[in-house]
């Protein structure tokens, strides 16, 4: 297994995008950040890290987070602003102060907890630092479940909205 933080929009990032409409029905919610060329490029300025996990050839899943500002993370936790917002409002700031865990997606055939928390941890490490909060909008009750366990074994502030039951 490897893991590849992508650099450059190409075929991967295209497997990502058709997965995301796909899972996350994004071409239908103009709250969510669009996974295209544009929304890409602009993560890339404001150090955003999307990472994905392969067995040889064959992507096995990714995740996607982004830094941004305490301010905009407490917006979005109390939905005064949405994903979408908070993403394009985010500016690139060494003195961040939260880091949005945005997305993951684990392909049913690779699907366990270790790869899921190994897919968190490696996207989200290159972004830790002193007196960070990671937050997180769980889209799926397993990702609540996953959500939970991170908050109890982990070192970091972890903050999330809570998901519909």
């Amino acid at each position: 297994m490897t893991f590849e933080f992508a650099t450059i929009y190409d075929q991967k990032f295209d497997e990502i995008d058709r997965i995301a409409k796909e899972f996350f029905q994004i071409d239908s919610d103009p709250n969510q950040i669009k996974a295209d060329r544009e929304t890409f490029l602009y993560s890339l300025e404001i150090g955003g890290k999307t990472l994905a996990a392969f067995d040889g050839e064959d992507m096995m899943g990714w995740s996607f987070a982004f830094p941004t500002d305490k301010i905009l993370m407490y917006q979005f936790l109390a939905g005064e602003i949405t994903e979408k917002e908070l993403f394009w409002s985010t500016k690139k700031d060494p003195d961040y102060g939260a880091i949005y865990f945005c997305a993951m997606y684990v392909y049913p055939e690779y699907r366990s907890l270790p790869l899921t928390l190994k897919l968190i941890h490696k996207c989200i490490e290159p972004l830790l630092k002193e007196n960070i909060c990671v937050f997180y909008d769980p889209y799926s009750f397993q990702g609540e479940i996953i959500g939970d366990f991170m908050k109890k074994h982990s070192k970091f502030q972890i903050k999330s909205k809570t998901f519909p039951k």
